[in-house]
């Protein structure tokens, strides 16, 4: 896929979004991250405090910090980050919460492709994305994708808005706006 058609898919995705969550607003929807917003499909919650087996999410639900979140073929889901800031999991997409406090939001993306929107972050705030190889750590508004291939391998977009993450010379490194870095799963 070419990066104009990525960033197409992007902004398609993005306007699914808008149009099927609606927008608080501005309110405060909850003290943390992780209100279901919007579910399609089949999406499995392994819920550390309830249950030892994978339930189903249902719109309304908040996951919880250590929850796994799985979306089946053909599913997507929408989790309120914080008001008008939002990630969407694609299709066979999996993530590890980490972390749902509205200062230091944390999740592991252990295989397939969200798209984040943050429409505001408070002074001090980040959300710390973790996919192979290693963290990406957001400050600014923006739009993201992170797409963890079959593998291992990672691709991440920024549309708009900046990110940092560790460079394979174990620098800090910046991606800016309509850039993107490949991530290559290191052989052993």
């Amino acid at each position: 896929m070419t990066s104009r058609n990525c960033l197409t898919n992007i902004f398609l995705t993005l306007g699914v979004i808008l149009m099927g969550v609606g927008l608080a607003g501005g309110q405060v929807i909850n003290a943390t991250a992780g209100l279901v917003k919007k579910v399609s499909g089949e999406v499995l919650v392994h819920c550390h405090e309830r249950q030892p087996n994978n339930s189903e999410l249902q719109v309304g639900e908040i996951i919880h910090n250590e929850d796994i979140v799985t979306t089946t073929k053909s599913a997507s889901m929408v989790l309120a980050l914080n008001p008008d800031s939002y990630l969407l999991m694609s299709s066979e997409t999996t993530i590890h919460v980490k972390e749902t406090a509205f200062g230091g939001m944390h999740f592991d993306v252990v295989a397939g492709e969200i798209i984040v929107r943050v429409a505001t972050l408070k002074s001090g705030t980040s959300l710390l994305l973790h996919p192979p190889p290693g963290p990406i750590e957001i400050r600014k508004k923006g739009l993201y994708r992170v797409f963890v291939k079959d593998g291992g391998e990672t691709q991440v977009n920024v549309v708009s808005g900046e990110l940092s993450y560790i460079g394979h010379n174990k620098r800090a490194a910046r991606l800016k706006k309509n850039g993107q870095v490949d991530f290559v799963k290191a052989n052993r």
